[in-house]
């Protein structure tokens, strides 16, 4: 008998093993969209410049 796992999460995980098929499809990820991970190292290490940056083009500030 299979161990079916619980759906507690209304989140789509970034597991690609997980099920999704108790999620609206509205909430879930569109394969065809290129995201990016606010988490990823890369991104924390340009945070305040990137923020600098947007602040400049949208006048932030001014």
């Amino acid at each position: 008998m299979g161990r079916q796992s619980p759906r507690i999460s209304l989140t789509e995980s970034g597991r690609l093993d997980v099920p999704v098929d108790h999620l609206d499809p509205l909430v879930r990820r569109n394969p065809n969209v290129k995201y990016f991970i606010s988490e990823d190292e890369d991104f924390i290490l340009k945070f305040n410049d990137l923020m600098k940056l947007a602040g400049q083009i949208f006048s932030v500030g001014k």
